[in-house]
């Protein structure tokens, strides 16, 4: 599920979780798979999109700008995208 919202880390994080069916925020590489190779996700262009991932007070994110990595503080306002199984790419 693609969300228009931007959320800091820990809010987007919650929004995933409290979904019912076990939704969650996608692992980096997940996510760029999915930029990737799922043409039926329509994404926000120009913007950062939070992963589950993340270090020291940052998260790991997707730039759809560029197309590459980003790597935001936790409390910076990105938008997000909740997945809920590993067939991903499939968009099941």
């Amino acid at each position: 599920m693609i969300t228009m919202d931007e959320f800091d880390w820990y809010k987007a994080d919650t929004a995933c979780s409290n979904m019912e069916g076990g939704w969650r925020l996608p692992s980096i590489s997940q996510l760029v798979g999915l930029f990737y190779l799922n043409s039926d996700t329509r994404w926000k262009s120009a913007t950062d999109y939070w992963s589950d991932t993340r270090i020291n007070g940052r998260g790991f994110g997707l730039n759809t700008r560029l197309g590459i990595l980003s790597f935001d503080v936790l409390r910076d306002q990105d938008h997000f995208i909740c997945v809920r199984n590993k067939n991903l790419l499939a968009g099941r």
